[in-house]
């Protein structure tokens, strides 16, 4: 994230972003704050899923921006296979937060 804001803003506004994991940011609040959820793997997410997915992280990840929060993600994320029905219920909530956001579609390439 920061290597691509680097090539998009001013580098002394970049050199006062703070640019950390979920847990890192615990406690604290930030204006703004980018939160990313991508992979084009499902098996990736699959293999992750107890971190990916954790409902503690994504409550702190959603909950430190007090002016703006925006997700970067993707729809392949949510296309875990072979889930319990409880982890297929956490899949559901993070689907229903990207599917109440505003979208801006990005081709990469």
């Amino acid at each position: 994230i920061r290597t691509r804001l680097y090539g998009r803003l001013p580098r002394e506004v970049v050199r006062q972003l703070v640019v950390d994991t979920v847990e890192r940011m615990q406690g604290q609040e930030r204006d703004f704050i980018i939160l990313s959820l991508t992979t084009t793997d499902a098996t990736y997410a699959r293999q992750l899923f107890d971190f990916f997915f954790q409902p503690n992280r994504l409550n702190v990840a959603v909950t430190r921006a007090r002016c703006k929060l925006v997700i970067i993600g993707s729809p392949y994320v949510l296309h875990v296979n072979d889930l319990s029905d409880e982890q297929q219920a956490t899949v559901d909530l993070l689907a229903d937060l990207m599917n109440s956001c505003g979208r801006i579609v990005y081709e990469y390439g």
